[in-house]
C-alpha cells in the first residue's frame, strides 16, 4: 500500500514507468494503448514517454507514414515510434518532398527499415528502393518489416556502404544497442560495396536520392556515389553526420555540392519543410552544427 501511494504522488517517475513495465508483458495491449494515446494531446510527453521508460519489449505498431514496423522500446528510435508514431519529421519531410512515383532510392544504413519503407512506399510498384544495411540483428529486423508490409519493390543487402569493393569489421552492437553499430577493430567481417556498384547503370537517372546515416563512414559512402554523379545523373544526397569527422565532412560536402551545382540545406528538427539553402561557409556550417543534436545536410540539384 505504502509503495502504491508513494507511486501515486509521483506518477511521471514512478506510477507510470511502473504500469508501463508490467503492460510490456502484454505487447498487443502495449502497443494497442500507445496507439490510442497519440491521440490525445499532450499524451506523448506527460503520459507516452514516462509509460514507455521502463517498458523492455517489442511492437508491431502502425506509422503516420502509413505502414506497420516492428520495433524494440528499448531502442531510441522503438520508443519514439510507439509514443508518436514518426521518427525525425524534417527527414521525412523531406522524404516526402523528394520521391515520386517511378523513381529509385539508395537507403545506407537502413536499419530496421523506416526510411526504406517510407521510400518504398512514396515510389510505387514502379520504383524501386536499395537498402544496405550490415549489422546482423539489424538486417534481420529490416527483413521481418519489409516482409510484414509485403513490400516487392525492395532490395535488402546486408552490406556496408563504402567508396569501393572490399571488407571491413563491423561491431553489431547487439543487446538494444543495434543503432550505434559501426565500424571496429573486434566483430564480424561484411562485405564492402559502393552505391554506384549496387545499382544498375540503367537506373541512374531515376536515381533520386540517396540517404547516409553510418556512423562517421559517411565520407566513404559519399565517394561511392561520385562515379554516379560522374555521368551526369544528379541526384539528392541526405547525409546524417557525426560529430567525429563534422568539420572534415562538411568540407568535402561543399566541394561536392559546388562540382555538381548542388545547393546545401540543414535540415534541424522543427524547422520548415522547405529550408534555405545555407548561405554561409563551410567553416561556418560545422560551427553552427557543433550544437545540434541532429546533424542532416541535404545536397539537392
Amino acid at each position: 500500500m505504502r509503495t502504491w501511494a508513494r507511486s501515486a504522488l509521483a506518477p511521471r517517475n514512478r506510477l507510470l514507468p511502473g504500469l508501463g513495465e508490467r503492460l510490456g508483458r502484454h505487447p498487443r495491449l502495449a502497443a494497442a494503448v500507445l496507439v490510442c494515446l497519440r491521440h490525445v494531446p499532450g499524451a506523448p510527453r506527460h503520459v507516452s514517454r514516462p509509460l514507455i521508460q521502463r517498458m523492455a519489449t517489442r511492437l508491431e505498431l502502425p506509422v503516420s507514414t502509413g505502414f506497420r514496423i516492428q520495433v524494440d522500446t528499448a531502442e531510441p528510435m522503438g520508443r519514439v515510434l510507439a509514443t508518436s508514431g514518426i521518427w525525425e519529421p524534417h527527414v521525412t519531410a523531406a522524404f516526402r518532398a523528394l520521391l515520386s512515383p517511378g523513381d529509385v532510392c539508395v537507403d545506407v544504413g537502413a536499419y530496421i527499415g523506416y526510411y526504406t519503407l517510407l521510400a518504398a512506399d512514396l515510389v510505387g510498384p514502379q520504383g524501386y528502393v536499395y537498402a544496405l544495411e550490415p549489422a546482423a540483428e539489424a538486417y534481420a529486423e529490416l527483413v521481418a518489416n519489409l516482409e510484414l508490409n509485403g513490400l516487392a519493390n525492395v532490395m535488402a543487402l546486408r552490406v556496408a556502404g563504402g567508396a569501393a569493393k572490399g571488407e571491413v569489421v563491423f561491431d553489431d552492437r547487439t543487446q538494444g544497442q543495434a543503432m550505434r553499430s559501426s565500424v571496429a577493430q573486434d566483430g564480424t567481417a561484411v562485405p564492402v560495396r559502393s552505391v554506384a556498384s549496387l545499382v544498375p547503370a540503367s537506373e541512374f537517372e531515376r536515381l533520386r536520392l540517396v540517404k547516409i546515416d553510418v556512423e562517421g563512414y559517411e565520407l566513404e559512402v559519399l565517394r561511392g556515389v561520385e562515379p554516379i554523379f560522374e555521368t551526369g545523373a544528379c541526384p539528392a544526397v541526405l547525409v546524417e553526420l557525426h560529430t567525429g569527422v563534422l568539420r572534415e565532412a562538411v568540407v568535402l560536402l561543399a566541394e561536392f555540392a559546388a562540382r555538381y551545382g548542388l545547393t546545401l540545406h540543414v535540415l534541424a528538427d522543427g524547422s520548415p519543410n522547405d529550408p534555405a539553402p545555407w548561405r554561409g561557409t563551410a567553416i561556418e556550417l560545422a560551427q553552427s552544427l557543433e550544437s545540434q543534436h541532429e546533424r542532416h545536410v541535404l545536397l539537392v540539384p
